[in-house]
């Protein structure tokens, strides 16, 4: 087994089925800089947050969300670059889309909307990218537990 996995799998055991998971799926042409801080990523995992990097938001399908939120997540916050920034010019745009059809779904559904949330950030520092995802973490904690994960 690798590193990674064993330490992944040694954070899962630390966040109780009570912890709310948040999965940030993210362009990192969004942050200032690179997330390479060891220390930061593990710090919010302990949370209950995992970062996911994508190559450009527009890669997010609404099938994906809904099945990250049937299998692991409790929410899911997509942070995309805004729309005069992104290098594929309308990457932003597709996902935002897609997120406001997933939450139109969850809706139906009779789940909370605000479990998929997508937000338009432009060169955000690591200390700011931390209080924002503190404070998504804490905004999740308020909606508890996905009623409709099927998995712990």
């Amino acid at each position: 087994m690798a590193w990674g996995n064993q330490r992944h799998m040694a954070q899962e055991k630390q966040t109780t089925c009570k912890d709310p998971r948040l999965l940030v799926l993210y362009c990192p042409r969004c942050l200032a800089s690179p997330l390479d801080d060891n220390e930061l990523v593990r710090a919010l995992e302990g949370q209950g947050c995992f970062l996911q990097p994508l190559p450009c938001s527009s890669k997010v399908k609404v099938s994906h969300l809904m099945k990250l939120l049937n299998e692991s997540a409790d929410g899911i916050e997509i942070l995309a670059c805004r729309d005069q920034e992104c290098r594929f010019l309308t990457g932003s745009v597709r996902a935002q889309g897609r997120v406001a059809l997933a939450r139109e779904l969850l809706s139906h559904a009779g789940l909370e909307h605000e479990r998929i949330g997508i937000t338009f950030l432009s060169s955000l520092n690591k200390g700011h990218f931390a209080d924002f995802l503190q404070a998504k973490i804490e905004g999740l904690k308020k909606l508890g537990v996905n009623p409709a994960k099927t998995s712990y």
